[in-house]
C-alpha cells in the first residue's frame, strides 16, 4: 500500500495501526485523534486462527464499524472470494448467495457480516490468493518450499486468479479517491487478476523467474507434481472465480493480469532477502 501511495501525484497521508494492536484498540479514541477521511482494514485473519482469536477479531471489527459509522467515516474491508464454494460454472457475482468454500471463507463471511451489520457507508472488497514479495503467501511459500527442496504438489482440479498485493493497493486507492470526490456507491465488490491459472502453472512461472536470481531454483532441480490431493496444503490456489464487472462499471477500475506483476514481485523477494541478511519477512 505504501508503495502505491508513493506513486500518486495527489498528497495522500496514511496513518497505520499495527495488527498486534487490534485487540486493545479503543476505536473512539483512535478516530478522534487521527480524524481520518477513510478507514481501510487490511488485516487478514490467519487460516489457522483458533475460535477465541476469531471471536476477538470479529468483536473488534464490529466495534470499528460501529464507531466509524457513528462518526461518519467510511470503512473498506478486505475479504475473500472463498465466501463462495466454487461450484458455479460461471464467475460469481456480488449478489450470488454465499456458501463458504472452507474455514477461511466462513471467517471472512462472518467478518463481512460484522461490517454490514454495524455500518452503512462501507465497501467490502473480495479478492483471491494475494501474493507479494514479503510475508506468508502463495508466492513466498512456493519459493521457500523450492529452496528447501520440498516437493510442490498441486491439485489440477483447482484453478483461480492469484492477485498481486500492489495491484489490490492500486484498486483500493482508486476507490478511496473516487469516494473522496463524492461518489456514493457503497456495498460489496470483487477484484482479482484477469487470468485464471492452476497452482502448478503459477508455480512454474514463479520459479522460472526465481531461477534468474538463484540458479538452484531452476525448474529441472525442483520437484513439481500435479495430482489430486485429499487435504490441500496452503500452496493451493483459491479455487473460486468471480466477476469484476461491477467494480469496472462503478469505479472504472480494470483488471490486470498477474503475470504483468510477477517479475517485479519475485525480484523484490530476493532483494529484500539480501537487505534482511538472508531473512525474509
Amino acid at each position: 500500500m505504501a508503495y502505491e501511495l508513493s506513486l500518486r501525484r495527489e498528497a495522500i497521508e496514511a496513518r497505520w495501526i499495527g495488527e498486534g494492536d487490534w485487540w486493545q484498540t479503543e476505536w473512539k479514541a483512535v478516530l478522534r485523534e487521527f480524524r481520518p477521511d477513510f478507514i481501510v482494514n487490511l488485516t487478514i485473519v490467519p487460516r489457522n486462527a483458533d475460535k477465541v482469536l476469531i471471536k476477538r477479531y470479529r468483536k473488534s471489527l464490529a466495534q470499528l464499524a460501529e464507531t466509524s459509522n457513528a462518526q461518519g467515516v467510511p470503512l473498506l474491508q478486505i475479504s475473500s472470494v472463498l465466501v463462495f464454494d466454487g461450484d458455479k460454472s460461471a464467475p460469481y457475482l456480488e449478489g450470488d448467495a454465499e456458501a463458504p468454500y472452507d474455514v477461511t471463507g466462513e471467517i471472512c463471511l462472518s467478518l463481512e457480516e460484522a461490517v454490514a451489520t454495524n455500518a452503512t457507508r462501507f465497501i467490502i472488497l473480495r479478492t483471491a490468493s494475494i501474493f507479494s514479495s514479503r510475508g506468508d503467501n502463495l508466492l513466498t511459500q512456493i519459493i521457500r518450499f523450492a529452496e528447501q527442496r520440498k516437493t510442490l504438489v498441486f491439485d489440477p482440479s483447482l484453478a483461480g486468479c492469484p492477485t498481486c498485493a500492489n495491484d489490490i493497493a492500486r484498486v483500493i486507492i482508486a476507490i478511496v479517491m473516487q469516494l473522496h470526490c463524492g461518489a456514493d456507491p457503497w456495498g460489496i465488490y470483487h477484484y482479482t487478476s484477469s487470468d485464471i491459472t492452476s497452482g502448478y502453472q503459477f508455480a512454474e512461472a514463479v520459479l522460472a523467474i526465481a531461477s534468474q536470481f538463484d540458479r538452484e531454483l531452476h525448474l529441472e532441480q525442483v520437484k513439481l507434481e500435479e495430482r489430486a490431493v485429499e487435504q490441500p496444503e496452503q500452496l493451493q490456489i483459491d479455487p473460486v472465480v468471480v466477476s469484476c464487472q461491477k467494480l469496472l462499471n462503478t469505479f472504472g477500475v480494470k483488471q490486470r493480469p498477474w503475470r504483468s506483476q510477477l517479475t517485479t514481485t519475485v525480484r523484490n523477494y530476493f532483494e529484500s532477502d539480501a537487505d534482511d541478511g538472508g531473512l525474509s519477512t
